[in-house]
């Protein structure tokens, strides 16, 4: 009958990797213990030291310090957090064992070697070019591909999923400067941003495309850090969530985006440019709103009618519509209904002023 074959005895193992666990967080270590040296220091083989810390939960955060150990650090700054913003919005950052690397596609050259250029910068090796694939329009898709290791382990998982959680737990430096924030938004609109103008409906809107309802939140909070009061949620039916992307609408909005952001492509930047130039609103305050009504009580030597302010305009002899009056004094709805009580509350604030001044 063969000898019996003890079963490993924990002589201070788990207490001893707890130990080097802290250490190395409070950094009085630079490294910890391997599998094979905890083996040989506690008498065992290097697969039995880890099947025990593994079922004491132990393997884990272990190779998330050895990650670390292997990642490098790179300094925040305006060109990192466009980086980061690109590969979130359509680059790639496989973590696979041994296939380690960075990558970005596109058929937009500009946009590739703005890539290239900035990825040599920040990561400090030379970048590989392929030809991936041509589309049925003729469409040449080139890959930038950097092999490094420790570069796409610091980056982290900046998947279309997850990225959102990478930016939290990894790159949260991004939120504590708006020129981070800005530069964020510029890479990420690289891949994921859109532009409609439609001169005729009178209708713009600048849109980030994304089918996840986290990351759509995700985005909508970063336009909000930056002053984009009013991002909203674009609807889809046929989208697993629910949307399709966040989108800015409002003249004001698009303005503070388009003086921030510019892009590599060079139809996307005369689109922004367009968007630049549009004339900027002025809304006229209640004040002026009153000043004008008191201007056509005298014209007329009474109150003017819905009728009336309507052939003034027409005419040019008045700044506003009835309808104007009536989303501003009334029920914020067209129509003669609407302009009565707004005709009556503007009456009756004229007339308190009135019996003030008397």
């Amino acid at each position: 009958m063969p000898p019996r074959i003890e079963r490993f005895q924990d002589q201070g193992l788990v207490s001893f990797a707890k130990e080097e666990v802290g250490k190395f967080r409070t950094g009085e270590m630079g490294r910890i213990s391997s599998y094979k040296e905890l083996g040989v220091k506690f008498g065992c083989s290097t697969a039995t030291a880890f099947n025990y810390l593994n079922k004491k939960g132990m393997t884990e955060e272990r190779r998330l310090i050895k990650k670390e150990i292997r990642s490098e650090t790179l300094v925040p700054s305006p060109t990192l957090a466009w980086m980061i913003g690109v590969l979130a919005g359509g680059g790639e950052v496989r973590l696979r064992k041994g296939s380690e690397r960075i990558s970005l596609s596109s058929d937009d050259k500009v946009f590739l070697e703005k890539f290239k250029s900035t990825g040599e910068e920040l990561f400090q090796s030379n970048a590989v070019t392929y030809k991936r694939y041509i589309q049925k329009g003729g469409k040449e898709y080139i890959q930038i591909l950097f092999c490094n290791q420790k570069m796409a382990l610091t980056l982290g998982n900046l998947s279309r999923i997850q990225w959102p959680h990478t930016i939290c737990d990894r790159h949260d430096w991004i939120f504590k400067d708006r020129r981070y924030v800005w530069s964020f938004l510029e890479g990420l609109f690289e891949p994921r941003g859109s532009i409609i103008i439609k001169p005729k409906q009178r209708r713009r809107a600048i849109i980030f495309g994304t089918s996840y309802l986290h990351v759509a939140n995700f985005i909508a909070n970063l336009l909000v850090r930056v002053d984009v009061k009013n991002p909203m949620l674009v609807g889809c039916t046929r989208a697993r969530e629910g949307i399709s992307g966040v989108a800015i609408y409002n003249l004001p909005d698009i303005k503070i985006f388009v003086d921030n952001i510019h892009s590599q492509s060079p139809k996307k930047e005369e689109r922004l440019e367009l968007l630049r130039n549009l004339p900027r609103r002025v809304i006229p305050s209640n004040e002026e709103f009153i000043k004008e009504w008191v201007y056509l009580k005298d014209l007329l030597g009474r109150t003017p009618s819905f009728n009336e302010i309507q052939e003034f305009k027409k005419e040019g002899k008045t700044k506003y519509t009835p309808d104007a009056y009536s989303y501003r004094f009334g029920k914020r709805s067209k129509g003669k209904k609407s302009f009565k009580e707004a005709r009556n509350n503007l009456e009756k604030i004229i007339r308190e002023r009135e019996e003030e001044n008397n």
